[in-house]
Parts: structure tokens; sequence; C-alpha cells
């Protein structure tokens, strides 16, 4: 099976995936580095240019540049992978201070100490690669943070640098990307890595540099006395050999970006079945066109139909900005004036949660928190429960319920604290 290696630049956006393969106007950021191998590995082509432009092959192998991931060490209190993806960005966002909706955590190898080695990358960047390299017909099957892909023999860092910016390769599952640096004075993340290294009595005894394409040596003497640290120049960095074969390390293809596992045979035998299919679903799509023009249609109506009654109930309204909040709104005011409780208010909505903390399983309640019509919980998991299974028992007893962020203390069991809202709101 031929291979197809690209490297993504840092400042990818995707944008010229839709250029010609005979275009020269290519902005530097779209334009990619590739390198085509048959099936024993040989180098048949290589070249730089937008995605459209690349050969096909039966399988693309993608490097992302170190200085877009981070690697990290988390606890997870679970093995299960589904659940382990679930409570991945939560984890990370408790230990690193991320938004967990917007960042993507792939999982590598459990440690001795049983934490898990973790890479987290921008979702919106992943997103934004693999909708091009799919639309250029070069979906992915691996995906490499770059930073793992040196070797690093034992007792020795790696540092691959191109006279401006590189990485070093610190361990089989830890590194990080490296900024500036001089002929003279090595970069400032090298120097403080190796500081902290020799505080922990975890130094190496030597430093391998792989200099990029193009670049020059720079003076190992004063690298090494502003380390203190050996420093030797060893082969030249080719980013495609080292990621020709490489099974081990963090690949970024998992969760919602794993791929599909159709191998190119299995795909030309159903090639005739599957135009076939697609004829099928045209058809039915023709005729849910319709019922969702139907659709469509009574549900303006019913707008209407509510925004009406909206203003014969509360004729003093100026602006009708959604009928039916507004009217739950307007209620629950009429029945506190009366001294009547509303669905929103605490009680009810306490008695709600209520026999939904007392199932079977039970959670131990740490915090109970009433503000606005919203009830939030904080919970302590117990065996086998999930955040998402927690959260599916109070929508199931009619309540709106949202994860609000997951913690997991050192003692064990998740914490979760979950947002929850009466019937109507």
């Amino acid at each position: 099976m031929s291979l197809l290696q690209i490297h993504i630049p840092e400042h990818f956006t995707g944008d010229a995936a839709s250029l010609t393969p005979a275009s020269l106007d290519v902005q530097a950021s779209e334009a990619c580095r590739w390198v085509l191998r048959d099936s024993v590995g040989s180098v048949l082509r290589r070249g730089e240019g937008p995605l459209e432009a690349m050969p096909r092959a039966d399988s693309v192998q993608v490097v992302v540049p170190s200085s877009l991931v981070l690697l990290a060490q988390v606890k997870v209190p679970t093995r299960n992978r589904r659940k382990m993806f679930q409570l991945l960005p939560y984890i990370v966002e408790e230990k690193l201070m991320y938004d967990p909706d917007s960042i993507h955590v792939a999982a590598g190898p459990q440690l001795p100490g049983g934490e898990t080695v973790v890479a987290v990358i921008d979702k919106a960047w992943m997103k934004r690669v693999i909708g091009a390299l799919q639309s250029a017909g070069l979906p992915p099957w691996r995906m490499w943070p770059e930073t793992l892909m040196p070797a690093v023999p034992l007792g020795t860092w790696t540092v691959v640098w191109n006279g401006l910016e590189g990485f070093v390769r610190t361990g089989m599952v830890s590194g990080q990307s490296l900024d500036g640096g001089s002929a003279e004075v090595p970069p400032l993340g090298l120097l403080l890595a190796a500081k902290e290294a020799a505080v922990k009595g975890s130094a190496p005894r030597k430093i391998n540099l792989l200099l990029a394409e193009g670049s020059n040596q720079p003076d190992l003497e004063s690298w090494a006395t502003r380390l203190g640290i050996k420093v030797a120049v060893a082969d030249p960095w080719d980013w495609s050999v080292a990621a020709y074969g490489m099974e081990k390390g963090v690949n970024l293809l998992q969760g919602e970006f794993a791929p599909a596992r159709f191998e190119p045979d299995l795909r030309q035998r159903l090639r005739i079945p599957l135009i076939l299919a697609g004829i099928v679903v045209a058809l039915q799509l023709g005729g849910g066109l319709a019922d969702w023009m139907m659709l469509s249609y009574e549900k303006r109506q019913l707008d209407t139909d509510m925004q009406k009654a909206f203003r014969q109930a509360f004729p003093e309204a100026k602006v009708v900005v959604d009928a039916p909040l507004q009217m739950q709104r307007n209620l629950a005011e009429l029945r506190h004036t009366q001294g009547l409780s509303d669905p929103a208010d605490f009680l009810p909505v306490l008695a709600k949660a209520a026999p939904v903390l007392s199932r079977p399983e039970p959670v131990s309640i740490q915090t109970i928190q009433y503000e606005k019509g919203v009830l939030k919980i904080d919970v302590q998991l117990r065996g086998s429960q999930t955040p998402e299974q927690m959260r599916g028992r109070f929508q199931s007893a009619g309540m709106k319920a949202d994860i609000e962020k997951v913690e997991t203390p050192k003692s064990g069991g998740a914490i979760v604290r979950l947002m929850l809202k009466g019937e109507g709101l």
C-alpha cells in the first residue's frame, strides 16, 4: 500500500483546499510539505504545495507541528475508553485551565504511576485541517505530534532546531516546543527545562541536536556551557523519515476525530451498492424535503398563534421576542403576587430532584446553591456512574440538566456540578 505523508504548517487555514494543481499563487500558510512512499517505504516523490495538488495514496499520515500540541500527564478515574474520552476535557480543564469545549484531548499510554499521557490541541484547528484533507480526497489515517517523533536514547534529550524555533523531546512521552535561541544562546524554554531537571536530579548527560534543512550549526560549546549539559550534533532532521513506520506515541485521531475503519479494497467492492444506496437516499430526501416544508409552515403558524394568545393575555407587553418564555415569566409573577409557588421556585425544583438523588445508586451531595430558577448541586459519584449518566437521570425526570464542571479528587470518584432547572424553564 502506498503512503502519503503530509506536514501541516502551524498557521494552516484550509483556504487553499480549492486551488487547482496548476495554481502557482499559494500562501505560505497553505503550502504543505509531502512525501509519497511505496509499499516498502521507498520515496517515490516529494514536494510542497496545496492539498489539492498532492498525489493520492492508499493511506495518509499527517504530522502536526509541536507548537500546536501540549503534552501532559493526568490521572483518569476509569479505564473504560468511552467514559475516558468523556472525562478527559474536564480533567484537563481542572489541571491546565482550558475550556473543555475548545480543546481536543487524545490519550496516550498509561505510565507506571497510574497517570495517562495526553496530547491537547485546539479543536477548531483540528476540524479545519481534517475538513480540508477530506475535501481534497486525503482522509487521514494517523496524525502524530512532531514532538514525539525524534529518537531519544536513554539518558539523553533530543532537540530539533531550525535557527529560530524548534522543540525538545525529553522522554518517551514528554517534550515541548521551543521559541527563539541564537548561535550563542539556546532557546529559553530549553534553558528552563534543563534547570528544572537539574534541580530534580534528572538532567540528561547529553543533548542530541538535530538541525532542520538549511539551518546553521550553533556554537555547541556556548550552548553546553549555558545549559550545563554536553551538546552534540546528530543527523539532520527529516520529519518524514521519523514518522515512517511510527506506531507508538499519541495518535491525535481519537474520539470524534477517529477515522472510519474502511479499507480501500472493501471500498472498491462496495462502490456499486453504495451508489444504489445513494440513489435511494436521494429519493427519500426528496419526500423528506416536502415534509420539512409543510412542518416549517405549520411552525410559523403556531408561532403566530402563540404571539396572538400572549398579546391577548398581556396587552401591556410592548415587545414579543419569545412568547412561551415571556408567558412563563409573567405567570410566575402572577403566582408570586397571589402567594402561590412557581415550578421554578427552590422547593419545587428541589422536590423534583430529590427522587433522582435517592436512587439505588446513591450519590454524595457536596453543596447545593439556588439562584434565579437554577439549582446547582455538587455531587460525588460512586461506583461506575458517569457525569453523562447522572445528567440523563435528571432529564428523564423532566428536568433540564447541564454539566457545569467535573473534578477528580485524589480520593477517587468524580465530583460533578449540575445545573438543574424545573419544568417549563
